[in-house]
């Protein structure tokens, strides 16, 4: 015997799909922290993945995408050209210093120059929070 959902149980079952969609979506959007990314790279090139050093620790392998961000940092590669969108909320507070490799089917680039930048997080909290009616 098979049984069917009903008319309601159809309209239950689309609701449920259409909050997770919605609460996957709104988590993504506030799990976006700063990225890391670069210039298109040359058609030519082929680039199939990069590796990022923060440090002195051990490389990263990251995937080379078509895209990167969003608003006016936004990169976007057409064609064979790629990109690289590491994400960097990971990374603790204070001065870190990045170097960074692409990587096509020939073998890999050699290190980029390093990259110095500095995470910082507010030094203070939001003074006077209040309810406005």
């Amino acid at each position: 015997m098979t049984r069917y959902l009903s008319p309601f149980g159809w309209l239950v079952a689309g609701a449920i799909v259409l909050w997770t969609i919605l609460l996957l979506w709104v988590c993504g959007a506030w799990a976006a922290g700063p990225y890391l990314t670069c210039d298109c790279t040359p058609t030519v090139d082929k680039v199939t993945s990069f590796q990022l050093q923060f440090g002195t620790a051990a490389w990263i392998d990251s995937s080379a995408v078509l895209t990167c961000g969003s608003g006016a940092g936004q990169v976007i590669c057409t064609g064979e050209q790629r990109t690289v969108c590491h994400d960097l909320a990971f990374l603790p507070s204070g001065a870190f210093t990045l170097k960074g490799r692409a990587s096509n089917v020939w073998g890999q680039s050699n290190d980029s120059v390093p990259f110095s930048d500095t995470k910082t997080l507010p030094s203070s909290s939001p003074l006077l929070l209040r309810v406005v009616k």
